[in-house]
């Protein structure tokens, strides 16, 4: 009788585990397909609201500034996102370097980004994260922080990057 029972748990074990196997294609990590690609952390999304009224003040029925001319410049006074500024108003920056910044784990990396309204108006954006390796050893976001004019509105641990509304 034990012995049977002995068996009938080995027999469970095994076909548990070539089930588990096969079903990862024998990869105990099934989300580990191949390069991570910063697709979905490499978008910070936000707009800019006026501090007084709550509007955006980049939408196209509020539009204090000609979204012709609102450009984002990195560091470097690289275009880092090109008017025009898409009518609903919400600006999608992307900030990490694939090459820069690819397999830089556990560690702070700083961006700064100004942002021109026109010839008058400069804006600072300035953004903080973290990558860290995943199970499958890929490159992930761990943490973030997003500052405007030097107001922190985003400083999180987060798994994906969130979206902020700066008050001007």
């Amino acid at each position: 009788m034990i012995m049977k029972v002995v068996k009938d748990s080995i027999l469970i074990v095994t076909f548990s585990a070539i089930a588990l196997l096969s079903s990862c294609n024998g990869n105990l990590f099934p989300d580990c397909d191949g390069d991570y690609s910063f697709s979905g952390d490499n978008l910070f999304s936000f707009q800019i609201q006026d501090k007084i009224t709550g509007q955006n003040m980049l939408h196209a029925r509020n539009m204090k500034y000609n979204y012709d001319t609102v450009t984002v410049y990195d560091e470097g006074f690289n275009v880092a996102l090109a008017a025009p500024v898409e009518l609903s108003g919400t600006l999608h920056l992307r900030f990490i370097d694939r090459e820069k910044d690819k397999n830089v784990f556990d560690q702070i990396i700083t961006k700064r980004f100004f942002m021109y309204f026109n010839y008058e108006d400069i804006d600072t954006v300035d953004i903080e994260f973290r990558m860290q390796k995943n199970g499958c050893e890929q490159q992930v976001m761990q943490y973030f922080k997003a500052s405007y004019n030097g107001g922190v509105y985003v400083d999180e641990m987060v798994e994906s990057v969130p979206g902020a509304s700066f008050l001007k």
